[in-house]
């Protein structure tokens, strides 16, 4: 057996080099790649602690499933989980080769609601947030 001692390491590197490359990377890009600048730093929060809350399910949920199914049957539902994520991310995750990340932001334009200044309800439609930061920028340009 002791001719065997190096196969666990390599394995952990084989692994630690193949995770990055398969399904560990989507959450990272969703953060670089698809969500607006101006809400990166929070989604980007909130997906990788999502992603880490999942991975936390996983290594709970292992050694209970294995006592109830066996290995295959383990085995067969995270496959099939990722199975259902590759289905999931080609049909809804957008192409972003060669693209612009204004390209980008502009197929989730039609997504998105308009955020007003104000929360609170009023007859009077409040100014969205666009025409507040505009407003600002130009009060600023005539006070430097």
């Amino acid at each position: 057996m002791s001719e065997l001692d190096w196969l666990p390491l390599t394995c952990v590197i084989i692994y630690m080099v193949a995770a990055p490359l398969g399904l560990c990377s989507i959450p990272f890009m969703y953060v670089a790649e698809l969500y607006p600048a101006e809400m990166r730093s929070l989604l980007g929060g909130l997906t990788i602690a999502l992603s880490n809350v999942e991975l936390f399910v996983v290594v709970k949920t292992f050694p209970k499933l294995e006592s109830l199914i066996g290995d295959h049957g383990v085995f067969w539902i995270y496959a099939g989980a990722c199975f259902l994520s590759i289905v999931f991310t080609l049909s809804y995750i957008p192409e972003t080769k060669d693209k612009s990340l204004l390209q980008v932001e502009g197929k989730f334009e039609r997504h998105r609601r308009t955020l007003r200044a104000s929360p609170w309800v009023s007859p009077i439609p409040s100014p969205s947030a666009s025409s507040v930061r505009k407003l600002q920028f130009q009060t600023s340009m005539f006070t430097q």
